[in-house]
């Protein structure tokens, strides 16, 4: 029976030189030095001061004991600090853990403790975050000046650095106690920081990103140098991405996510071009900032550009000249009707997209509504999930995906655990691949909801339900939503003699998850009405259909949103 691979021209797309970051880097600064790299409000810097930054504050980590393999968390928003640290770390071999600025205090509980950090760097706040007054929660100590941690809880963590008005006392203050430590050391110049930066190969592990799968715990996927700068790389080679030298970039996607690094950092790292960031997300600030800075591509969703757009012509305001990722048009100028753009499909474990076509690209009538063919060097194929067996072309199972952009693997599991034998990686995506090699997306076999370009994971939702004293049973699943992609949509069960108010619910929720993992709506079901399967467990399918029935005959003003503000 035939399979479901097709045969692509080997790795063409691949980076001409060793992919580490510390080299991509140097060739940047090598090329143009003196061109803007790094801009957020009054905050600028070229690829040269970039390059001095990160510099000195990579000798302040060995002088505070990082190096290579040495655990680094990063708790910071998008901006010029986040990436000199990312830089300084990689190039001293440290892997970067970076840390989503949404989580609340279980979830950064659970990822310091679970990543191994040993050094933290952290803003003091962002937005309505207060990340100081969250670490003293869950360290549940006070650090001593000039002496490491030591907590039971997070054993491995023996310093944060600090940046911002305030800091956590005891801690360090970035950047300027380690470009103390730094200079008070003569022998960290920066010939001995050459010599650091000369061990770190293309097979070194870069960052661990954490991501909401089918199971109540995050995923930690670790990635290399080589599996994260060769897919960024192929991304621009192949013309999926147009970004080039001179653009000034702006992107909604943050770095503690991968599509802020494959779709955005390092295609500007490969050609010199600026990546512009906003102070805060609001959407005037964005709007100032496009123009203020002139700003030439933007990568944000369709939501965020209908809304920045909507806002500026109400402002009077005219954009600059952008191009804009959701508005193709082909080599005849002429616009590619939606159903004809190629969709693209990919996961962290893969460092963004598996498969992509060059932008322009107008799929073939027949082709309506499918997914780009595999990036050369990726291999996918369709195994049926009750078999095992590859399936032939056309027909629907579970994706497999391997090739040079795949993790290293799962933090803390074991590689027989992660892959088959040989070297695939099972997606739980249910899927089909026709003879040409397009593929077309049919849903998720594991508890997953995506919404907003998040993975939200049922279960650790459902369990943060049922720790609420007036919650029996819990269930959370994703209905489809025009803005988000999919609402996350929660039932719960009353404990007995109780009343559900979700004004008081809701609040437990937001201190203890993600903003976009707090359910948009929240519908209370009495025990016996919740439809169940032969061993008593909750009915999923059956509880969707009834609550997308009820949903469809409710007033507008009879679900309440309970998205809560950034």
């Amino acid at each position: 029976m035939a399979g479901t691979r097709v045969t692509i021209a080997a790795r063409s797309l691949l980076p001409p030189f060793p992919p580490t970051l510390p080299g991509v880097l140097a060739r940047a600064v090598a090329r143009d030095p003196d061109r803007d790299f790094l801009v957020c409000g009054p905050e600028r810097l070229t690829y040269h001061d970039a390059d001095e930054a990160s510099a000195r504050l990579a000798r302040g980590l060995l002088a505070l004991g990082v190096g290579k393999g040495t655990r680094v968390g990063l708790i910071m928003p998008n901006s010029p600090d986040w990436v000199v640290c990312f830089l300084a770390a990689a190039r001293i071999g440290a892997l970067t853990v970076p840390i989503s600025t949404f989580y609340q205090g279980p979830e950064l509980r659970w990822v310091l403790e679970h990543s191994d950090v040993h050094t933290l760097l952290t803003v003091d706040r962002f937005l309505n975050h207060d990340y100081v007054e969250r670490l003293r929660g869950v360290l549940a100590v006070t650090p001593e000046p000039d002496h490491a941690l030591f907590v039971d809880a997070i054993p491995h963590l023996r310093h944060i650095v600090t940046w911002g008005e305030t800091t956590l006392p005891g801690a360090k203050r970035g950047p300027d106690d380690l470009f103390r430590l730094a200079d008070a050391n003569p022998r960290l110049d920066r010939a001995f920081l050459a010599a650091v930066e000369a061990t770190v190969a293309p097979a070194d592990d870069l960052m661990v990103v954490y991501t909401s799968g089918s199971t109540l715990e995050p995923k930690a996927v670790v990635h290399t140098h080589s599996s994260a700068i060769s897919l960024s790389y192929a991304l621009q080679s192949s013309g999926w991405s147009d970004i080039r030298a001179g653009d000034r970039v702006y992107s909604t996607a943050p770095f503690f996510w991968i599509g802020g690094h494959s779709s955005y950092l390092m295609p500007c790292m490969f050609t010199n071009a600026c990546v512009v960031m906003a102070p805060s997300p609001d959407v005037d600030d964005v709007i100032d900032t496009l123009c203020r800075e002139q700003v030439t591509t933007v990568l944000a969703t369709t939501a965020v550009l209908a809304d920045v757009e909507d806002r500026a012509a109400r402002r009077g305001i005219t954009l600059p000249a952008l191009r804009l990722r959701t508005h193709q048009h082909d080599d005849a100028g002429e616009p590619i009707p939606p159903d004809l753009v190629p969709n693209t499909i990919g996961m962290t474990e893969t460092f963004g997209p598996h498969g992509v076509e060059p932008l322009g690209t107008r799929l073939p009538r027949d082709k309506a509504g499918a997914f780009a063919r595999s990036i050369p060097g990726v291999e996918r194929k369709i195994v049926d999930p009750v078999t095992g067996q590859e399936c032939a072309p056309g027909e629907p199972g579970e994706l497999y995906v391997r090739g040079f952009s795949l993790m290293r693997g799962f933090y803390k599991r074991l590689r027989e655990e992660t892959f088959d034998a040989d070297g695939f990686y099972p997606t739980g995506d249910r899927c089909r691949i026709d003879a040409d090699g397009y593929l077309y997306f049919e849903g998720r076999y594991g508890d997953m909801i995506k919404t907003s370009g998040a993975n939200v994971s049922c279960r650790e939702v459902e369990a943060v339900l049922e720790r609420c004293a007036e919650v029996r049973e819990a269930a959370v699943f994703g209905v489809p939503d025009p803005v988000r992609g999919e609402a996350v949509v929660a039932v719960v069960v009353p404990t007995t003699g109780t009343d559900i108010d979700e004004n008081e619910l809701l609040p437990q929720l937001r201190k203890q998850l993600s903003h976009f993992k707090v359910p948009h709506h929240v519908f209370a079901i009495e025990f016996h009405e919740i439809p169940r399967t032969h061993t008593g467990k909750i009915s999923k399918r059956e509880l969707r259909s009834l609550v997308l029935d009820r949903w469809d005959h409710l007033s507008v003003g009879g679900v309440r949103d309970s998205q809560p503000s950034r």
